[in-house]
């Protein structure tokens, strides 16, 4: 951070930064930074589903080269393309910075986002002082925040906001409402899609397995049938083919079933799921437990919001802990 930039704090006479203004100038930079954030998740995504869709057609290409006759030059020619795309993909648009990226700024953002709530609850570090004492001390925050990521700033630079609504100052109703229950709506909602998306894989990886294991099986038995049976041709016919053609795809069954494995041992869907679930409860179990007594402005009140953010910031410590290992959550 520059030395002007430490001291934007200290200039409570700039008019553009007054207690209202300012706010919403906040609130934009989180929206916008939001953006950067979600636009490397589709951005990491979209490369990972192309590395493995180009994995498993070169794969298969290149085994069902020798079954197409006089074309199976051009199958062998494609499927080595695919199959030296893909690490060139993954070392290009999914290496170490564009994944750290990715974590970098949703961890941020979510850090902007808990600051924002704590602001607006009026909960420590920001519930004694003037509104304009406590905007300063709401903005150094922030921008301190903001310079973890001083790297990032050209993503940040051709984003722009998106309209989504900015919470006004937030009674005990509002926090509940608009935070907590918003939070374990989200985490709930991840939780299922994660869920899903594990079982999914799984059964594919069984699936795929399972035609590799059969036609393994298929090419033992027909393979000792071509030889006893050597009189029925429309027989010998079936079994030659089973043997040696099909036989060879048992082999683009095992490659994809293997990727789709790896695909889900990185992506860690089971334990994001049962994370998410767990951070939903956990919070439900605060509000359930919070008092009628702790109204805004008391210590209780205080105590539970920084008690739910805690909470909040400990899934995205876990989250940001567990991306490090995985590309694709």
């Amino acid at each position: 951070m520059t030395a002007d930039r430490k001291n934007i704090a200290a200039k409570s006479s700039t008019p553009l930064l007054h207690e209202r203004d300012g706010v919403t100038r906040i609130w934009k930079r989180y929206r916008r930074w939001d953006q950067v954030a979600v636009k490397r998740k589709k951005v990491l995504h979209k490369w990972s589903r192309v590395e493995k869709y180009l994995s498993s057609a070169g794969a298969a290409l290149t085994t069902g080269a020798s079954q197409v006759g006089d074309w199976g030059w051009a199958a062998a020619l494609l499927g080595g393309v695919f199959l030296g795309a893909a690490p060139m993909i993954r070392k290009t648009f999914l290496g170490p910075d564009q994944v750290s990226a990715r974590t970098r700024s949703r961890v941020m953002v979510e850090l902007l986002k808990r600051e924002f709530y704590l602001f607006r609850s009026s909960v420590r570090p920001y519930d004694e002082g003037s509104d304009e004492d406590l905007f300063q001390k709401f903005l150094k925050n922030t921008v301190e925040i903001t310079d973890s990521v001083e790297d990032l700033r050209s993503l940040y630079a051709v984003e722009i906001s998106d309209k989504q609504e900015m919470p006004l100052k937030l009674d005990r109703e509002g926090y509940i409402e608009k935070r907590l229950n918003g939070q374990c709506s989200y985490f709930r909602s991840k939780a299922k899609t994660h869920a899903e998306d594990g079982n999914r894989l799984t059964f594919i990886v069984y699936a795929f397995g399972s035609i590799a294991a059969l036609i393994g099986f298929l090419s033992g038995s027909f393979g000792g049938v071509s030889v006893a049976v050597d009189s029925s041709g429309a027989r010998n016919k079936f079994a030659a083919f089973v043997s040696g053609g099909l036989s060879a795809w048992a082999a683009v069954f095992t490659t994809a079933a293997a990727t789709v494995a790896g695909h889900n041992a990185q992506t860690k869907h089971h334990e994001v799921s049962a994370m998410y679930s767990e951070t939903a409860q956990t919070l439900e179990d605060l509000s359930l437990q919070l008092r009628d007594t702790a109204k805004t402005g008391t210590e209780e009140w205080s105590d539970f919001v920084l008690n739910c953010e805690a909470e909040i910031s400990q899934e995205n410590a876990k989250w940001s802990s567990m991306n490090g290992k995985s590309k694709n959550m």
